[in-house]
């Protein structure tokens, strides 16, 4: 690739990509703001938001990001994941990859503003000690990157696919079990899960939540400490507000 990468450095994150510098640019403003808002609702102050600041890939095609996932993850992905991020404990690894997926907004993908605000939102809830599920680190990126997105396609199809796959869960642990559902399936039930969630204890029980799950907390211990409610009821209530997509 004799390509000259683009390299951008903003308060909290170095952008590197093989897109324009207009690109870069636009990319940087989105997750800047992102991370601004972020600040609010955890309450920090602190900038850059990750110690020695969040590295940003941007790479313009599917082969470039496949490549990315082969040579530095060792792993393939599915067609449906077109970012990741990494926030090791002592940010040894502090990065976010994403491939330019374009603005316009699918069925399949959101466009790549959304991937910016949910990957970022995603890097920030992965920094210091402790592991955050899968699904509430991707549901709450991607509610957050729901509101005013032009995407709701997208969101809609999210929607269906958390109802489609919610006959897997036979037991109330299995809800909020890695491993219960497929990587996208897992986004989908924590965008609604999430959703649920805020809709019944606001941002504040949300914070919470988080800090259970860094301390080490087990979900249903976390969930019952938060919201005061067993995981039965909870899933129950859940399981209610689930309804099929507005897809036409």
């Amino acid at each position: 690739n004799n390509e000259k990468p683009e390299l951008l450095e903003t308060d909290d994150f170095i952008f590197y990509g093989n897109v324009s510098t207009d690109r870069l640019k636009q990319i940087s403003g989105w997750a800047e703001t992102q991370a601004d808002s972020l600040r609010k609702l955890f309450n920090e102050k602190q900038k850059p938001l990750w110690r020695g600041k969040l590295a940003v890939f941007v790479v313009k095609d599917r082969f470039g990001y496949s490549e990315f996932n082969q040579t530095i993850e060792d792993r393939q992905v599915d067609a449906a994941t077109t970012w990741h991020s990494k926030v090791t404990p002592t940010f040894l690894d502090a990065y976010l990859v994403l491939q330019d997926v374009g603005d316009e907004a699918t069925v399949d993908s959101p466009g790549l503003q959304t991937n910016v605000v949910a990957g970022v939102t995603n890097a920030a809830i992965q920094r210091g000690e402790g592991e955050v599920p899968m699904w509430l680190s991707r549901g709450l990126g991607m509610l957050l990157a729901a509101n005013g997105s032009s995407g709701q396609k997208y969101f809609e199809s999210l929607r269906q696919e958390a109802l489609n796959a919610a006959p897997k869960v036979t037991r109330p642990e299995q809800l909020v079990m890695e491993g219960t559902f497929s990587p996208s399936e897992t986004t989908a039930v924590g965008f609604t899960l999430v959703e649920f969630l805020i809709n019944n204890g606001g941002p504040q029980k949300m914070a919470l939540l988080l800090k259970e799950f860094k301390a080490g907390t087990a979900a249903p211990a976390a969930l019952q400490k938060v919201y005061g409610t067993n995981l039965r009821a909870l899933a129950t209530a859940y399981a209610r507000t689930l309804r099929p997509g507005k897809l036409n």
